[in-house]
């Protein structure tokens, strides 16, 4: 409780200068309404402030984790605040950013709340998706609404949300840090750790300080955290369950059934999609380790029930789209038609794509658009591309953090082949393996988009914050030449790239884009071959 000596004058500070700085400032302090705005920050801050420190006293992270949560709190509500006043002004003359959003689906979203929390219908309407279209679940837009309803009913504070995102956001990065340090004995044994002994083995100094720090300032998770998104709210649903299962598998805490249950629950509120998916990583995490503390088949069995009820009580949409036919039929048909509908709307988003499309077979279209989707948001198109300077600067931190993270997440599966422990060797396997498959379902999924694909991908980001951060200690101790290569051959692409963007956009002399292709995989292949050769030779003989 001695938190809240700071957690309340902390509160009232800052609400003090989010309602100065948000938007309707002047017209609240003529109405006289500024003291609401005031008083609804506070009310939001003073609470989450203080569950913040609580969490943070309970993960045992000392003062490290508490740098990376206060980091992530002030990079999503700085950005969050900047981007309302900035987008109106130096954004794109749209309806959504002339009202200060970045994303159409928050703008839509968030208006919708505004309309529901102003009118006299009850919360529950969110959820029912032939009324509020924006939000097929209902999640977000009940609590969005459910926020201004309470909070701040004279005025549509739409930093009221993105407050409660960042909030909701920092409080994942807890939840991670301890499940990752209960995850440290999967640490590889061989090569043994540079770290100091009782640190990387404890998880301060090696996985979960990788794993958090990812967590706080990947840029993708920063913009999702700093808009009225959904996706602070599953990434954190996600380290929820996570830890959830961790404190029932090795530690045999009954409060670890709360956790993982309150996780799957948010889960399925704002995306049950999402709920199956981590049930579905954790499922198999389970059939991994087998034999030892095996949890009950029933309870298991119970889960995925009240999963598929859920699901369908909260899509009842699928038997409109095709009635008289089953769930799995109707599963299979929505997955084609989405992969169709993609590949459409790619083809006729670019003029560019038309012509590439043109060009290659059309069973190469679907690969094309997986391995396109992969690699956006491209990292040489927002360096290049001539645009305003506010989407330039967004644009190339999106894209900079993707690439930064990108070589730890491959380099992470050939970290998990030469580990020794048979054990530890297939379980990051299957971690590794479950978050390359959700790369590219994102990126076929979002049809190669820049925003759609990244934002979709970012949703596991607890997942892959894990396997880049054992990828990450793994490569201290082993000081191999694999994740240098990987680098290189990312270095090769982005160089090779920065040029036919640089022909394309400013009529500079420019090779066709397959030669280009042809360049980056010669050039790539070769240079690992040169590589793997010297090394050879450099080896001892044995």
């Amino acid at each position: 409780m001695r938190d809240l000596r700071w957690c309340i004058p902390a509160g009232l500070g800052v609400g003090v200068v989010l309602a100065l700085l948000s938007g309707g400032t002047f017209r609240q302090a003529q109405d006289g309404a500024w003291w609401g705005g005031w008083l609804a920050y506070s009310a939001l801050l003073v609470p989450g402030l203080w569950m913040l420190a609580a969490l943070w006293r309970w993960a045992g992270g000392g003062r490290r984790l508490a740098v990376i949560v206060a980091v992530a709190l002030i990079l999503r509500l700085a950005c969050g605040v900047a981007l309302t006043l900035l987008l109106p002004s130096f954004g794109n003359d749209n309806p959504e950013q002339n009202a200060g959003y970045l994303f159409y689906d928050a703008f839509k979203r968030d208006t919708q709340a505004w309309d529901l929390a102003s009118s006299d219908r009850p919360i529950t309407k969110a959820f029912r998706g032939r009324i509020f279209t924006s939000d097929q679940y209902g999640g977000l837009l009940a609590s969005s609404a459910l926020v201004y309803r309470y909070l701040s009913p004279d005025y549509h504070r739409q930093v009221l949300v993105i407050l409660l995102g960042a909030l909701v956001a920092a409080m994942g990065i807890p939840l991670l840090w301890r499940a990752a340090v209960e995850m440290t004995p999967l640490q590889p044994t061989s090569p043994p750790s540079p770290l100091p002994e009782g640190e990387g083995r404890r998880g301060e100094g090696g996985l979960a300080l990788a794993a958090a720090w990812i967590l706080a300032v990947y840029p993708e998770s920063v913009l999702q955290g700093s808009a009225q998104m959904r996706e602070p709210f599953l990434i954190t649903f996600t380290a929820c369950m996570l830890w959830g299962f961790l404190a029932i598998r090795r530690l045999h805490l009954p409060s670890g059934w709360a956790w993982l249950g309150g996780g799957l629950l948010g889960l399925i509120l704002f995306s049950p999609g999402m709920a199956l998916a981590n049930l579905v990583i954790l499922g198999g995490w389970l059939l991994i380790e087998g034999g030892k503390r095996r949890v009950s088949w029933l309870l298991g069995g119970g889960l995925v029930v009240v999963f598929v009820l859920a699901l369908l009580s909260l899509s009842a949409n699928w038997a409109q789209a095709a009635p008289g036919r089953g769930t799995l039929d109707v599963i299979v048909r929505w997955v084609q038609a989405t992969l169709h509908w993609n590949i459409y709307s790619l083809d006729q988003s670019s003029g560019m794509v038309q012509y590439l499309f043109r060009s290659m077979p059309p069973g190469l279209r679907l690969p094309f658009i997986a391995g396109y989707g992969v690699l956006q948001p491209v990292l040489p198109s927002a360096l290049i591309e001539p645009t305003i300077p506010l989407w330039r600067i967004v644009g190339t931190l999106r894209a900079a953090g993707w690439y930064a993270l990108l070589p730890l997440l491959v380099y992470g599966v050939i970290a998990a082949f030469k580990t020794d422990d048979p054990a530890q060797r297939r379980l990051w396997l299957w971690l590794a393996a479950t978050v390359w498959v959700w790369i590219l379902i994102s990126a076929l999924r979002g049809g190669g988009d820049q925003w759609d694909n990244p934002r979709y991908r970012a949703i596991l980001l607890p997942w892959q914050a894990l396997v880049a951060g054992y990828a990450w200690v793994f490569w201290l101790g082993a000081r191999d030449r694999w994740l240098p290569r990987i680098l290189v051959v990312e270095l090769i692409f982005l160089s090779t790239f920065i040029l036919w963007y640089a022909g394309r956009y400013y009529r500079l002399p420019v090779l066709d884009f397959w030669q280009y292709v042809v360049i980056v995989l010669l050039v790539g292949a070769g240079w690992l071959v040169v590589d793997i050769v010297r090394e050879l030779r450099r080896a001892p003989p044995a």
